[in-house]
């Protein structure tokens, strides 16, 4: 009797880290760096919102006009995704599709400083070209 029982208790302890690390749950400050294939770099103040549920964290706020969100799977203080997300550019009045094809979401070890790296193709408002996105926040 004693083996299953010490059995389940390491199932139970296992299963337990693989989920994100409650820290990265909080709306993040910082700067956001996107350069499109053949321009320049911009640099702008961002907001990056996390919510935080076993191995999925939900960001928000990732589009220009505050819309838009993904979900994130990983664990401890790291985690990816992909897929699209549709933004509308009120400048432009169009939407443009953010298709991601590499990312990193990465959280310091004393929990204070969030990394984001992504790459992808933007399509829409006239454009079809490559982009990465660069966010740094506390």
């Amino acid at each position: 009797m004693r083996r299953p029982r010490t059995l389940a208790l390491l199932a139970l302890c296992a299963c337990g880290s693989n989920t994100l690390n409650g820290a990265f749950a909080k709306a993040w400050l910082g700067t956001s760096t996107v350069t499109i294939l053949g321009q320049a770099p911009v640099n702008f103040p961002s907001q990056l919102n996390i919510t935080v549920s076993g191995d999925n964290a939900t960001l928000t706020n990732i589009c220009p006009d505050g819309s838009g969100s993904i979900t994130a799977t990983g664990s401890g203080n790291s985690a990816a995704w992909s897929g699209s997300v549709n933004c509308f550019v009120p400048g432009n009045n169009c939407t443009l599709t953010l298709t991601y094809k590499s990312t990193a979401l990465s959280l310091s070890s004393d929990n204070r400083t969030i990394t984001s790296d992504a790459s992808g193709t933007a399509n829409g408002c006239g454009l079809s070209t490559t982009f990465t996105v660069h966010f740094v926040g506390t």
